[in-house]
């Protein structure tokens, strides 16, 4: 049982460490550089921009529950814009990396959700 406790106490301390980094690296000027990487981006469709503004906004305000929920949101349709400019562009991509990311991703895709992800990758 020591054992257990040893374990417990050492993954806290691990977590404690990592939120403690986290938040000293999350500066305001950080984020709002990596908003302004978004923003200059062709790729990131510009009504998502307003959202992952707004999660930046959310982070700042130490609501990171809401931060969370809405950019996790987003993730699936970051995937698509790359996907999209991708295809508009007619670059080149491996299909099955591309798979693997949205596996990744998404790990209780199903068969179904993983077929229809590879038809979008797939030019008409």
């Amino acid at each position: 049982m020591d054992d257990i406790n040893s374990i417990s106490a050492n993954i806290e301390n691990l977590n404690e460490s990592l939120n403690m980094y986290i938040f000293s690296e999350s500066t305001n000027d950080f984020l709002d550089e990596i908003f302004d990487r978004w923003n200059l981006s062709q790729i990131i469709n510009e009504n998502r921009k307003t959202f992952l503004e707004e999660s930046i906004a959310l982070y700042k305000e130490k609501r990171y529950s809401a931060c969370v929920a809405l950019s996790c949101c987003q993730v699936d349709g970051i995937i698509t814009d790359i996907t999209k400019y991708i295809d508009d562009n007619a670059i080149t991509t491996d299909k099955d990396m591309m798979i693997d990311v949205y596996r990744y991703y998404h790990p209780n895709a199903n068969e179904s959700d993983i077929n229809s992800f590879e038809k979008k990758l797939t030019k008409d």
